[in-house]
């Protein structure tokens, strides 16, 4: 990326050549016929460049020790949520090895948490948290993982495994 700064006006710059340079190199060339243009300017370049990602995977806790033990299967079909300051967010579902890749993701601070399934706990992260995650200059975060164990239903009436249905 190229910018031309109010200083390019002076005759010290080769506007065409610097526009040539850009367009042959793949790249894109700005003017910025003041120092209050450049913000603008810069932000246009961050959402084009330094785009960040975040991966990771669902997997079934067996013994609902909230680490990824051998044999414990990931889940497919699962629904990740990730949202942006007080956006509502946007859903990623996990791939049929039970991950998820999120890409083209802009700096700024990220919230990312499952939708767990009816019948089932989460146990990592614990308490049904979820992750905040910071993206900076084409940050790649590849290691957020939830953990979730089938639960039992009981018949008592009462919500036993605290996933919000009434127990039958």
């Amino acid at each position: 990326y190229l910018i031309r700064g109010q200083y390019a006006d002076t005759g010290d710059v080769n506007g065409d050549f610097l526009e040539a340079i850009a367009t042959a190199t793949g790249g894109k060339y700005y003017v910025s016929p003041s120092s209050d243009d450049l913000n603008e300017i810069y932000t246009a370049i961050s959402k084009v460049a330094a785009k960040g990602s975040i991966s990771g995977s669902i997997f079934t806790d067996a013994n609902g020790n909230g680490t990824v033990d051998n044999q414990e299967a990931l889940l497919p079909g699962w629904t990740v949520q990730l949202s942006r300051d007080s956006s509502a967010g946007q859903a990623f579902i996990t791939d049929q090895s039970g991950k998820f890749a999120i890409t083209g993701l802009c700096d700024g601070s990220y919230t990312l948490k499952q939708q767990v399934q009816s019948g089932w706990k989460q146990t990592l992260p614990t308490n049904n948290q979820s992750y905040t995650i910071a993206i900076n200059k084409g940050t790649v975060v590849t290691d957020k993982v939830f953990g979730n164990r089938k639960v039992t239903r009981c018949s008592d009436g009462i919500d036993n495994d605290t996933n919000g249905f009434i127990d039958d």
